[in-house]
């Protein structure tokens, strides 16, 4: 009794490679284009905003140093850590979304696959297959 229908021997022992390569999901990322635009920027915004940070520092412990005050820059440092959490804040948001994009578009493809698929195609397999 050959449990494997419609299989010759020669096809199970074949090993198919199930693994999805990451190639496949241009077509999907190239939908969500314009959220991953707008997230390489807030990435391009929140590094200079990131570099930024050490050089007011700089500027504060020389500022101490020769007995200055130092509350515009101290007010400097905390809009500038400010603007990096709302630039990676943002930057982060704007990939989840885009990353639901591309796994609602693959889902989407994929079901509509699946639902043009002859009745055969399910007899043949079990669930899970």
């Amino acid at each position: 009794m050959n449990k494997f229908k419609g299989q010759s021997s020669k096809t199970r022992s074949k090993k198919v490679d199930t693994k999805a390569k990451f190639n496949q999901l241009f077509p999907y990322m190239k939908e969500q284009r314009t959220l991953l635009l707008v997230a390489t920027a807030f990435s391009l915004i929140s590094a200079v905003v990131n570099l930024a940070q050490p050089l007011v520092v700089g500027r504060i412990i020389s500022t101490v140093q020769k007995g200055e005050p130092v509350q515009t820059l101290a007010l400097l440092l905390v809009a500038i850590t400010i603007a990096s959490a709302m630039t990676n804040g943002a930057m982060y948001f704007v990939l989840a979304k885009a990353g639901e994009g591309v796994v609602f578009s693959a889902r989407r493809k994929l079901s509509a696959k699946l639902l043009r698929l002859p009745v055969q195609e399910y007899d043949l397999r079990r669930t899970g297959d």
